[in-house]
């Protein structure tokens, strides 16, 4: 990172640089022999200086890793030294791969180059599902539910992730043909098409000696749940790397605290409608509270007229959910149209666009 990270625009034609720019095909793009980039490392030096490698590949969806299409720098083979090659620094070493469109990329690339779907594939213990996660759930809140397993940090923690039309969080599966690659952590499970695996985690093991984790959405967009500050972000490298990478680096200090569902001691009110835009029957209404006390749940129209009183009671501290089936107080069914969701305990309301016929 710090002798090879390269910053650039989000073009296939103005790249900064590429690591594995010696070991370029000098052969196919005509180079003079001594001619290649020198920018990057050897695949001797990477292995003789680092154990791990993280690729932060940000919303490129396309020319993640070389080679490809007018680019001839060769990151695959590159990486594919790191992980598996004897010399240099002890293994296991490891590689930490982050990005909203780095599946996407490497499963386009394949076409061109099929070093990129073995790497992804065996290396990597990851399968390429889906571009976009929300096309394929449906869920269209700007922020999901990113739920861990054990395999990535403590059991029950609750990540946010930004989750809008502006750009796609990958969906993965892990390959079954690498027995030991698990499910990481997933997306909240909406829509018929779940579950949703956001990333996927490679243990070392003696046939196979390294490790990876791979990610489907970027740095930026991960943040604590319901997307509200970057203490989760925090947590979840913390978490990360004790229990993918401590083998390789021992993990000192403390993480964030986190808010569990269904813990009593939330750290904060807060309100989530399951579903932004009501296509089907119901929508599931979210909300936790701090301490108990009275909460009023309340849809209003577009004009401020109230349309329906979800609830009006004494919750118990924690996280509770209601449904509401898209009828007014009357019962009736309401017409389409954009409804606003507001509690008591919440300054800011909930928009709801109801498509029911």
């Amino acid at each position: 990172w710090d002798m090879y990270g390269v910053k650039a625009s989000e073009s296939l034609t103005s790249s900064a640089g590429q690591l594995g720019s010696r070991l370029a095909n000098r052969a196919n793009m005509g180079f003079a022999a001594g001619r290649e980039s020198k920018q990057g490392p050897t695949p001797e030096m990477l292995r003789a200086y680092y154990r791990v490698v993280a690729v932060l590949s940000g919303d490129i969806t396309s020319g993640v890793l070389g080679p490809f299409g007018n680019r001839s720098q060769n990151d695959i083979a590159l990486f594919n030294d790191f992980l598996t090659a004897a010399g240099g620094l002890a293994q296991p070493r490891g590689m930490f791969v982050q990005g909203d469109g780095f599946g996407q990329s490497e499963k386009q690339a394949f076409g061109i180059d099929p070093a990129h779907g073995t790497f992804l594939g065996d290396k990597l213990g990851v399968v390429f599902r889906n571009a976009s996660y929300q096309s394929l759930s449906g869920n269209t809140n700007p922020c999901a539910d990113l739920l861990t397993t054990t395999s990535l940090t403590a059991a029950g923690d609750v990540f946010g992730v930004m989750n809008t039309c502006t750009w796609s969080n990958d969906v993965y599966h892990r390959n079954p043909a690498i027995g030991e690659s698990v499910e990481g952590a997933f997306y909240e499970n909406l829509g018929v098409n779940g579950p949703y695996v956001a990333d996927v985690v490679k243990p070392a093991t003696a046939l196979r000696p390294w490790i990876a984790v791979t990610s489907g959405y970027e740095i930026e967009h991960l943040l604590s749940r319901y997307c509200e500050t970057a203490s989760g972000r925090a947590a979840y490298y913390y978490y990360m790397w004790f229990k993918a990478f401590s083998s390789i680096c021992a993990v000192v200090g403390s993480p964030p605290q986190l808010d569990v569902p269904g813990h009593e001691h939330l750290a904060r009110d807060f309100l989530r409608v399951g579903s932004s835009v009501m296509r089907q029957s119901t929508s599931s209404v979210r909300f936790g509270v701090s301490k108990a006390g009275r909460v009023q749940i309340t849809i209003y129209d577009v004009t401020g007229r109230r349309i329906r009183q979800l609830a009006d009671r004494v919750f118990a501290a924690g996280e509770h959910t209601l449904v509401w089936d898209g009828s007014s107080d009357t019962g009736a069914k309401v017409a389409r149209g954009v409804y606003f969701m507001r509690s008591s305990t919440q300054p800011e309301s909930k928009r709801i666009i109801v498509l029911n016929p």
